[in-house]
């Protein structure tokens, strides 16, 4: 299934350097929200679209904090979890992490 990036605004869970990010960046969203526990992972990501046209934004932001509700936008039209699910199937078993 072809996803098509363009004109939408994208929230990147769990987005580790921001490679999945840069890419989608290429097909010309509206805008990149990365968020990562990492400060190192997200200042590589800050980095690696500093060049790029897209709006991108990267927070160092643990899940569970308070401030979560602060700093995400009202919506996202897409919600990429892959790392999130990742550590879910490590964790929780493959099964059960597709259940959820």
């Amino acid at each position: 299934m072809e996803i098509d990036y363009a004109g939408k605004s994208i929230l990147d869970v769990g987005c580790n350097m921001g490679v999945v990010a840069y890419e989608i960046s290429k097909l010309k969203p509206s805008s990149i929200h990365g968020i990562d526990i990492a400060k190192p992972h997200i200042e590589t990501a800050k980095m690696l679209l500093s060049g790029s046209p897209v709006h991108a934004r990267f927070d160092r932001l643990n899940l569970g904090s308070r401030r979560l509700g602060n700093i995400l936008l009202p919506k996202y039209d897409i919600v990429l979890l892959l790392a999130v699910y990742q550590h879910m199937q490590r964790n929780i078993g493959p099964g059960k992490a597709r259940r959820v």
